[in-house]
């Protein structure tokens, strides 16, 4: 007579059949195991989840209201700026790390000593705007147009795709600073002073 572990039952059989049998109950043992590690753990208790802060959405103003905003030292973070039609606009000495200026029209703005860190400036318009002094360290100039613009003493070293923006005319002298091996001229840029304007 053998009791057969997980059975419970006492069979009178031959010591191979019996072997056979334990084997194949201890296989089912390890399967069981198995799936049992498989399962997902518990969800952790909701209230002992930190909360994360929901992120506003950006405000997307009419050109005036844009403009206003603006120009009254609004929260740039707050603003949808892509595709914002901003011409003629002073901006100059304005922290603007970080913003997403994506196809945002800027001819003949007043960017001169900007802090642009980081900017997206991905098709942006900016022909004939006042740059010089301005720090573009990291800023993204994919097909940005930058045609007539005043880039004296602009720290464009840091830049991202500058070969893909659009220089013709734009101004630098000694102190603009290019990327390692960039060649402006070639580019289409000249050397000299750029267009002295009123601010």
């Amino acid at each position: 007579m053998i009791q057969l572990a997980g059975i419970g039952t006492v069979a009178r059989v031959g010591p191979v059949l019996a072997m056979f049998v334990v084997g194949v109950s201890q296989l089912r043992a390890r399967r069981a195991a198995a799936r049992a590690r498989q399962q997902p753990a518990p969800a952790a208790d909701s209230a002992d989840a930190p909360e994360l802060e929901p992120t506003a959405p950006l405000i997307r103003l009419r050109p005036g209201e844009l403009r206003r905003y603006l120009g009254d030292g609004g929260d740039l973070d707050s603003v949808d700026l892509r595709n914002a039609d901003l011409a003629g606009i002073d901006l100059s000495g304005r922290d603007l790390s970080g913003l997403d200026l994506t196809g945002a029209r800027l001819r003949r703005a007043n960017l001169s000593y900007a802090i642009l860190h980081g900017c997206n400036l991905h098709f942006t318009e900016l022909n004939g705007a006042l740059l010089s002094g301005a720090d573009l360290t990291m800023a993204s100039l994919v097909e940005a147009e930058l045609t007539g613009a005043d880039l004296c003493g602009a720290d464009l070293g840091g830049v991202r795709n500058l070969t893909t923006a659009i220089l013709r005319r734009a101004r630098f002298d000694a102190e603009t600073r290019w990327p390692t091996g960039f060649d402006p001229l070639l580019a289409g840029a000249v050397r000299g002073p750029g267009p002295k304007r009123a601010r």
